[in-house]
């Protein structure tokens, strides 16, 4: 059964694992939840309750509820917030959204900036960021949203998958051509590995007419 166990930190976990994720020293801050609870023993654990957004809420102001929701693999509050086109594209190709949690990770969200040609259309960029213990990688994605009924919602997100070819769109409504776009990178990454391995493998080249002879 395909599915995106969520796509995101899969391409951040592609984007880190070859490199290309940037080492920033100060990574992004999020403000701590307000609610916390305890294990046996008094250790304090944040506690995590879906939150509602409200018709009028701006696209950084979603944004930021699903990221929060991401990180806390609160699945119910991520497939809200995403079109209904998405929510329906993505249950019909068994490829829902499921997030995995990501506690540590932090995140910015910058003011969206508004379609000239489209007034139901916006644009999010959000900075991620997450740490492997030693490195923190951040990545800069663009988020797609639409506005609904119900208020602005996620229909995709834009995100370098291979480095330096630039961001490519994947999109929440068409989960094929998403799958599509993740393998391709994926096999694009190996290949420029191989290829890397291949050429540190190879001896030196000498300059044309052969080596200087000494007497």
């Amino acid at each position: 059964m395909n599915r995106f166990a969520w796509l995101l930190p899969l391409m951040l976990l592609v984007a880190g694992v070859t490199g290309c994720g940037k080492s920033d020293a100060t990574p992004p801050t999020l403000e701590a939840p307000t609610q916390s609870t305890s294990l046996p023993g008094g250790a304090a654990v944040a506690a995590y309750e879906p939150k509602q957004v409200a018709v009028d809420a701006t696209p950084d102001q979603v944004v930021s509820v699903f990221l929060e929701a991401m990180r806390a693999a609160d699945g119910v509050s991520v497939e809200t917030l995403l079109t209904t086109q998405a929510r329906e594209e993505t249950k019909r190709h068994n490829m829902p959204v499921e997030p995995v949690a990501a506690p540590h990770a932090q995140f910015q969200v910058a003011a969206p900036q508004y379609l000239p040609m489209n007034p139901n259309g916006a644009h999010v960029q959000a900075q991620w960021a997450e740490s492997d213990g030693m490195t923190t990688y951040t990545h800069t994605v663009i988020w797609v949203l639409r506005r609904q009924a119900e208020g602005w919602r996620i229909a995709g997100f834009a995100i370098e998958l291979v480095p330096g070819q630039g961001p490519q769109f994947l999109n929440f409504e068409d989960p094929a051509d998403m799958l599509k776009k993740q393998q391709e990178a994926v096999a694009a990454i190996q290949a420029a590995g191989e290829s890397a391995a291949q050429q540190a493998s190879q001896p030196p080249q000498l300059a044309p007419g052969g080596p200087t002879q000494f007497k």
